[in-house]
């Protein structure tokens, strides 16, 4: 059998399945929710750390995809003038102004978890740097609503002299805003729009929220906030009483002592350990067990381990990457068929050597 062909055919099979997965793992990842790319013919000046005219440039976006979405990441494009020093950052901050003329950045959401050295950036115009802002994901983006981006600089030495461009153009449907010399006070510019794109991704119905202060009302099967809202044992009804709360975050009643009410017997019992299950109508030990919201059953948390990709809970000792159902046929039948055909080759092969 000829080595070097089969060598060759390994690798080519290898090439092609990392192809496959690399193409799967894109089904998960971020997606553009907004973007302006068409060119960079304009340039925004950054000049001041501190605010006042041109210390920071700003633009209105939205997205269309999701009920509900976080950034990920934001991509610009700048150079700088002179020598400036210092560092980049961006913020994501809600919308205020008319869309498209006079929008402009109001309430802050969200600061990037990395920033860019000045020092770092292109001197050439025509090939500019693309700065990535990356974001934790806090703020929670809604459909069809508009938000900002706003660059800046946290510190260094800019002036008239030295300062970083945010290139752009004009062609989006939001538009540009930059500070003004008064404090506090955006200026907006309905004639121009910065190169940008937004990366981000779907929060999911099965993606998990700080419940601390909320609370399921049993009557009518929705969240409450618990500040005001308990439910009466007795009544079976929420009335505004201060002694009486159910803690999801701990899964048992608070502010009643140590003491819960056993809605299996009626009686009433500790319960440091104890929660009610809401399936089999009975109080189960939350030591070791936990309910799982999407298939609506208890599971023990000690060997568990839940998946926010396919919404599913998995054994720890036992973690796999999650495929979605959709793409698995179309990856089984690829390596199949890759496999097939490099069986055949290397047959053929083996009967011509023979």
């Amino acid at each position: 059998m000829n080595v070097r062909f089969c060598i060759k055919a390994i690798i080519s099979f290898a090439v092609i399945a990392s192809l496959l997965l690399s193409s799967i793992n894109l089904v998960y990842g971020a997606v553009v929710l907004d973007s302006y790319t068409a060119a960079t013919a304009y340039g925004f000046i950054i000049s001041k750390v501190h605010w006042g005219t041109s210390s920071a440039q700003a633009q209105s976006w939205n997205q269309h995809l999701y009920d509900k979405a976080k950034v990920t990441s934001i991509k610009v494009k700048a150079y700088k003038h002179g020598s400036p020093t210092g560092t980049l950052r961006c913020r994501i901050a809600s919308h205020t102004g008319t869309w498209g003329s006079t929008g402009k950045p109001d309430v802050d959401l969200e600061e990037s978890t990395n920033s860019y050295n000045i020092a770092s950036l292109s001197t050439l115009s025509n090939r500019p740097t693309t700065i990535t802002f990356t974001f934790a994901g806090d703020a929670e983006i809604l459909k069809d609503t508009a938000y900002t981006f706003y660059v800046y600089c946290s510190n260094g030495v800019l002036d008239g002299s030295n300062y970083v461009v945010i290139q752009g153009y004009l062609g989006h449907d939001g538009n540009r805003a930059q500070p003004t010399a008064t404090e506090g006070i955006w200026g907006s510019s309905a004639q121009n729009d910065l190169y940008f794109q937004v990366y981000g991704e779907e929060i999911p119905s099965g993606e998990w929220h700080d419940i601390t202060s909320w609370n399921f009302n049993l009557t009518t099967r929705a969240w409450l906030t618990a500040s005001t809202w308990n439910f009466n044992l007795s009544a079976r009804q929420w009335l505004d009483v201060a002694l009486w709360t159910f803690n999801l975050t701990i899964m048992q009643w608070q502010n009643i002592a140590t003491w819960g009410m056993n809605l299996t017997t009626m009686a009433w019992h500790t319960i440091a350990t104890w929660t009610f299950n809401l399936i089999t109508k009975a109080w189960n030990n939350i030591t070791q067990w936990t309910f799982q919201v999407i298939s609506k059953t208890w599971h023990n948390i000690i060997n568990w381990n839940f998946d926010l990709i396919s919404l599913g809970w998995h054994a720890i000792a036992h973690l796999v990457f999650q495929i979605s159902t959709t793409n698995i046929p179309i990856l089984f039948i690829g390596l199949l068929f890759f496999c097939a055909l490099i069986f055949t080759a290397l047959l053929l092969a083996k009967r011509k050597n023979d």
